[in-house]
């Protein structure tokens, strides 16, 4: 229930800052930072991402990954207003294609962490992760550009929903947990 909650918490934070750029931290007045530099290198490590073998899943999909594509996908379109950007980066239209692609096929393609190599349950951990993950960089995606998919919001919310009640006999979403020494960080 705790992750559950964080991951809303964090991911409503996210989509707020992305909706209202002007309402960020980072202020235009600082003399020192450099918008399109931030923007190109945040373009550069996505194209990187996108095209690492270890990102690479199944239908030419890449893993929205916790670290790099979600925080990609709220940063950057709140560069857009910054740099009188009209349009998406072809990065991001790439991620985007790659979330959009995995959301219609969702009956076909594999969880990104499937139970075969990390042991039960991380097929369903990995679905309620993914769920989260498309809906947020679809959310941000829309609230960047004004405008809305229904088609899209719809097909997410109802993964989510799934996800949410394949797990609700236990008393909470399913996420993906990886224990902190498996990563590095302990």
């Amino acid at each position: 229930m705790k992750h559950a909650a964080l991951v809303s918490c964090l991911g409503a934070l996210g989509i707020c800052a992305v909706a209202q750029p002007e309402r960020c931290a980072v202020s235009r007045n600082l003399s020192s930072w450099n918008a399109r530099a931030a923007a190109g290198y945040l373009d550069e490590r996505m194209e990187w991402w996108l095209h690492w073998p270890n990102a690479a899943r199944d239908h030419d999909t890449a893993c929205v990954s916790c670290h790099t594509a979600l925080p990609y996908a709220l940063a950057r379109p709140a560069l857009h207003a910054l740099l009188a950007e009209r349009e998406p980066s072809p990065q991001e239209r790439a991620m985007v294609a790659h979330v959009e692609k995995r959301v219609r096929m969702w009956r076909e393609v594999e969880p990104f962490y499937p139970d075969q190599t990390r042991g039960l349950p991380k097929s369903s951990e990995s679905r309620g992760t993914e769920a989260v993950l498309n809906a947020l960089v679809l959310a941000a995606r829309d609230a960047s550009t004004r405008h809305r998919q229904r088609r899209w919001t719809a097909s997410v919310c109802q993964h989510v929903g799934v996800a949410v009640h394949s797990r609700r006999s236990e008393g909470r979403m399913g996420v993906a947990e990886f224990p902190l020494r498996a990563v590095g960080v302990l």
